[in-house]
């Protein structure tokens, strides 16, 4: 399993995650899981402005919205997974829209690859004292090796 963010270091994981599958004939499964873009909606169902969602934005239009992102996601999924299969290799693709680190394990939980190969970004002092770190939660709870690739 191949994780990419869509980053500028993704042509460099995939360099590698291909490479590492050619030797090993192995198959790819590329994923990609990423925050809607719509996480800002959210439900108002008491108070002044009973019935309608966040920030003006109604459901339908969070789901279209999610819906754009995802239809976007497997475009450039589809562009990534020919570059494997030129190569010849056998890739197949999986795009989740919700938290990163809870959809990668989930992936990881179905379809149980030998091993998830991603990137590791470098962060900043207060961005790793006040965010998420990806990462590290995934080498805590990850069901399979893994294999990061840092940047440059």
């Amino acid at each position: 399993m191949i994780a990419v963010d869509f980053s500028a270091q993704t042509q460099r994981i995939l360099k590698q995650g291909y490479e590492l599958a050619g030797k090993l004939g192995a198959e790819v499964l590329l994923l990609h899981v990423e925050e809607p873009e719509a996480s800002v909606v959210h439900s108002n169902v008491i108070g002044p402005y009973g019935g309608m969602t966040g920030f003006g934005v109604d459901m339908p239009t969070a789901t279209e919205i999610v819906d754009d992102q995802v239809e976007r996601d497997e475009a450039i999924m589809e562009t990534l997974k020919k570059q494997g299969e030129a190569q010849g290799l056998t890739v197949s693709t999986e795009v989740f829209i919700g938290n990163e680190v809870a959809g990668i394990i989930r992936e990881c939980e179905q379809h149980k690859p030998d091993l998830l190969i991603m990137g590791l970004h470098h962060k900043g002092f207060f961005s790793r004292l006040l965010g998420e770190n990806p990462e590290l939660a995934l080498v805590k709870k990850a069901p399979c090796a893994l294999f990061f690739i840092p940047e440059e």
